[in-house]
């Protein structure tokens, strides 16, 4: 016969086990990268809104990459225009090549050198400011779908 306590402990360990692994791929951690403060509260707030865990945020492409390597993000939100050395064209391409996580481009500003810049480096979306929260859901669940 079995016994019913260890049936009970691995039915339980089960349970816990599908609810962590659900948590997980419901709320996947995103980075953001933002150098506006005001855009960055409402792309927090919108995230949050949708669920997902902000796992942190960079205000230039350097910082950037300094929180890729030690959050490990699932995603990325980036702005195309950022302050610094370099932008977040650039910097998404070397978020692409070394650590192979998906980025979206958020910009305002849609101008014909810009979008070709940004498609050579295959970006997982792209989202025109103003954005509403399905703009942003969408956007996160294709870049998600790798």
């Amino acid at each position: 016969m079995s016994d019913p306590c260890l049936l009970n402990k691995i039915k339980y360990e089960t349970y816990i086990y599908a609810e962590l692994k659900f948590d997980s791929m419901a709320q996947p951690k995103v980075l953001i990268v933002e150098d506006d403060t005001v855009i960055l509260s409402i792309e927090k707030w919108r995230l949050s809104n949708l669920g997902n865990e902000i796992c942190g945020s960079a205000g230039t492409g350097a910082e950037a990459m300094e929180c890729v390597a030690k959050m490990q993000p699932d995603i990325v939100l980036m702005d195309i225009h950022l302050e610094g050395e370099i932008d977040g064209i650039e910097t998404a391409g070397r978020i692409k090549e070394e650590f192979d996580i998906p980025v979206i481009f958020v910009s305002a500003h849609i101008d014909e050198a810009t979008i070709s810049r940004a498609k050579a480096i295959h970006p997982d979306g792209f989202l025109r400011k103003p954005f509403d929260n399905d703009d942003l859901r969408i956007a996160l669940e294709l870049g998600l779908k790798k």
